[in-house]
């Protein structure tokens, strides 16, 4: 099988689709994965493609062959692949296409059954505090307004933080929505995989606004909100609290969505995301008592 770093279909297939059969045949079947990461390995495929029937262009990694039968991509290949193991088990066997050049290239460059990135038990801490930032602006709300008591937060020293954090906010999702708007290799560093996030569908809303995007028109709304409601007096100012509360309980929110989607469906960690992540935490845990404050004045 051929695939690619950074592919998040050739990851689903790695982690979730092989291992189970690695573990139901044994040594009866053999998998070679050979990442295209040279101009070797990427002309073998092109090669291996072509003496399958396919033409340039209609063809992409994952790209599994068995037999004289082509499989492609995270749906494909978990359909088919094990009926046509099971056929070619029950006939005796079948070996490798014959394919110059694909001996050499051939390796285990994955362990089956271990995803290639990292960093899942950062992901679930990273949940826990979000969950737990969210909890605190429900339930801190809900004390306040029976009690009768605001929750702190209007400290200047504090207040300020908001756009910091926004700030670094912004600058993670400007790196994020040019990866993604460019199809650059990310930076990832030792944690996680975020090549196979950015990769995977759910990089997209709906499919067309690149998620970095709508990270970056957050964090800057909610600076000039922020920034608005400390300069002026009018009506939008009024309400600047609670719209930052808003926003920042949307990315929330959507963080958690994001996280739950890599740890359970992506299996891959973006360190860049779950840095937002974290970031939008501290945010609502900020906006929470002024908002509850500017409430309570305006009542």
């Amino acid at each position: 099988m051929f695939w690619m770093e950074g592919c998040g279909h050739c990851h689903k297939v790695m982690t979730e689709v092989l291992p189970p059969l690695q573990q139901q045949y044994g040594d009866r079947l053999d998998i070679k994965l050979i990442e295209i990461s040279d101009p070797q390995a990427a002309d073998l495929l092109d090669r291996a493609a072509a003496a399958m029937g396919f033409k340039p262009g209609e063809y992409g990694v994952p790209f599994l062959i068995i037999g004289d039968h082509v499989l492609m991509g995270s749906l494909q290949i978990p359909a088919e692949l094990p009926g046509l193991i099971e056929t070619y088990v029950a006939r005796g066997g079948v070996d490798y296409p014959n394919i110059p050049g694909l001996e050499k290239l051939a390796q285990q460059s994955a362990p089956t059954g271990q995803a290639p990135a990292n960093g899942f038990a950062l992901a679930w801490a990273v949940m826990a505090i979000l969950i737990s930032a969210l909890l605190y602006a429900v339930i801190g709300g809900l004390w306040a307004f029976g009690r009768g008591r605001i929750l702190p937060g209007r400290s200047d020293r504090i207040a300020w933080l908001v756009p910091l954090l926004s700030v670094a906010g912004l600058l993670i999702s400007f790196y994020l929505s040019y990866v993604e708007t460019t199809a650059t290799k990310a930076v990832c560093g030792p944690v996680g995989d975020c090549n196979a996030v950015q990769a995977s569908p759910y990089a997209r809303l709906f499919g067309v606004l690149p998620v970095g995007v709508l990270g970056v028109v957050g964090y800057v709304a909610i600076v000039v909100i922020w920034v608005w409601g400390r300069l002026r007096d009018d009506i939008v100012a009024i309400y600047a609290p609670l719209s930052v509360l808003a926003m920042t309980l949307f990315g929330v929110v959507f963080s958690i969505y994001l996280t739950y989607l890599e740890l359970k469906v992506i299996h891959a960690i973006c360190i860049w995301c779950l840095a937002s992540a974290v970031i939008m935490a501290a945010l609502l845990v900020l906006s929470t008592g002024p908002a509850l404050e500017s409430v309570s004045e305006s009542a």
